[in-house]
């Protein structure tokens, strides 16, 4: 798997009270981290996209581990609901994990 780009989506805003209740502030959500991917296979396999995304791992700079929440691929590339990977095809797709104020170190796929 080859990591063609990061993104760091905003979430918006959260209004937090203090502890008196007089006073909130305003203060930015975690950003939601994405990235563009492409997966490579050396053999040829079929599987379901609903799978890849619980098979999708990013490893923060923490060493943390977070699956995929969210995975899409092109529209031309799913068929009846399932990826066929080719040998040394790659196949593009856009993964994103829960918001995170950590950003992504590393993303693996496991494909067996």
């Amino acid at each position: 798997m080859t990591i063609e780009r990061l993104h760091d989506v905003v979430q918006g805003y959260q209004v937090q009270e203090n502890e008196d209740g007089k006073r909130s502030s305003v203060a930015q959500n975690p950003p939601l981290r994405c990235a563009e991917i492409t997966i490579t296979s050396t053999s040829r396999k079929e599987k379901i996209a609903i799978w890849l995304r619980e098979h999708i791992e990013a490893t923060l700079i923490d060493g943390r581990e977070l699956v995929a929440s969210q995975l899409n691929f092109k529209k031309d590339d799913v068929k009846a609901g399932y990826i066929t990977f080719r040998p040394q095809q790659a196949v593009w797709a856009y993964v994103c994990f829960s918001e995170d104020a950590t950003p992504i170190a590393s993303i693996e796929c496991e494909l067996d």
